[in-house]
């Protein structure tokens, strides 16, 4: 059961994350369990050249970025649980808590982050009612 389990490995959810990670001495986060489904598969990072970025060598791509935001989160913030490899297809709450359900396993979460990018791809079944187009 986690206090607050994160949807989305892209830049908004790793924020999300390291925000949620930072907190961990404050008595208000004590003993939270907070956890991130960091598929990254429809990040668009993911295929993101940077040559103009200031602090940024040119020709970084998105997908390092990625992959550095992961490692980043896990050294700093080891207790923050990092689930890879899975996609979220369900979000349900049957009751007091929800239940998120993934191509490989169901998680149940106090509160859940949705911290995913605009995208056509977003079919995450139990959010069709919140979903507004973008006006792009």
């Amino acid at each position: 059961m986690f206090d607050a389990l994160i949807i989305g490995g892209g830049a908004a959810g790793m924020s999300c994350a390291l925000v949620l990670g930072s907190a961990k001495n404050k008595a208000f986060a004590a003993d939270k369990k907070v956890g991130i489904i960091t598929h990254q598969k429809t990040s668009h990072l993911q295929t993101a050249v940077f040559n103009n970025v200031l602090g940024l060598a040119p020709k970084t791509t998105g997908d390092s970025i990625l992959e550095s935001g992961k490692t980043q989160l896990a050294t700093l913030y080891p207790h923050i649980e990092q689930i890879e490899g899975e996609k979220v297809l369900k979000i349900s709450q049957p009751d007091d808590r929800f239940t998120v359900t993934t191509n490989k396993n169901a998680y149940h979460s106090k509160l859940v982050v949705i911290a995913v990018g605009y995208t056509n791809l977003m079919t995450i079944k139990g959010l069709d009612q919140y979903i507004e187009s973008h006006p792009r």
